[in-house]
């Protein structure tokens, strides 16, 4: 039954997220073609138009992070929180597989949506990196350790997964309010991170003490980002139990 929930938040999220990529990526294209027609003309109206396309880039940028954000939330919300729950919670599923529903393809989709913003930042400059900057990469490459590099593209999955679910999190804690539900929500987000901003401090003091002694770069680098998994995979095992208690047993979809 998850997979099938699963395939039904793809299709109905794809049919948004789909054009919203196509239009980022012909935006770009635009952008370079202009761009260089721009250089090497001295037409006044090609070089305004092409300072226009430039801005509907970054504005396309901001769009595509905020749209993101958006649907991501829009979705759990509606589907399971809203007058649409009740139809959701008569489903022989389990809570909490209706919010991995929602956040496995979530969380795809903040990962497509950065490679395409990249993908469109590469398409503009791509003729003009020059092979200096290759060398840099690769010589950025060659030095770092690939546990490293490994490490830290796991940290960074993860820590969109977490942020996902503490934004589900805030919503269901939201929901219990029978008011201001919205207010509420945001209300938890502030309580959410200041007591992270406080455990954070305590790891911190903590990670000082463990790697004052050590004196290799790579060690310390290392215990750094495995302490930085391990934290944002409880944080994120956290907020899903949160979530799903509240779906279990408080929801309340008056």
């Amino acid at each position: 039954m998850l997979g099938k929930l699963m395939k039904y938040e793809f299709k109905a999220t794809g049919r948004m997220f789909f054009p919203m990529y196509i239009a980022m990526i012909l935006v770009a294209l635009l952008n370079k073609f202009f761009f260089a027609m721009a250089n090497g003309t001295d037409i006044q109206i090609i070089r305004i138009f092409s300072g226009l396309l430039m801005f509907f880039y970054v504005i396309a940028m901001i769009a595509v992070s905020f749209i993101t954000f958006f649907v991501i939330i829009q979705r759990f919300y509606k589907n399971l929180l809203s007058s649409e729950g009740y139809l959701m919670m008569t489903l022989p599923v389990q809570p909490h597989e209706h919010i991995l529903a929602k956040f496995i393809p979530a969380v795809v989709w903040v990962l497509t949506s950065s490679v395409v913003v990249l993908l469109s930042v590469f398409i503009m400059i791509f003729e003009n990196i020059n092979k200096e900057f290759w060398r840099g990469i690769e010589r950025f490459l060659g030095n770092s350790n690939t546990h490293t590099i490994v490490l830290t593209l796991l940290i960074v999955l993860v820590t969109i997964g977490t942020s996902t679910m503490q934004y589900y999190a805030c919503i269901a804690v939201g929901h219990l309010s029978a008011k201001r539900r919205v207010l509420s929500a945001f209300l938890a987000y502030l309580v959410f991170y200041v007591v992270e901003q406080f455990v954070m401090a305590v790891i911190i003091v903590l990670l000082t003490t463990i790697i004052a002694g050590i004196h290799d770069w790579n060690v310390s680098i290392n215990i750094i980002l495995y302490f930085a998994l391990v934290y944002s995979i409880l944080k994120g095992v956290l907020f899903f139990f949160v979530t799903n208690s509240i779906l279990k047993k408080k929801v309340n979809l008056n």
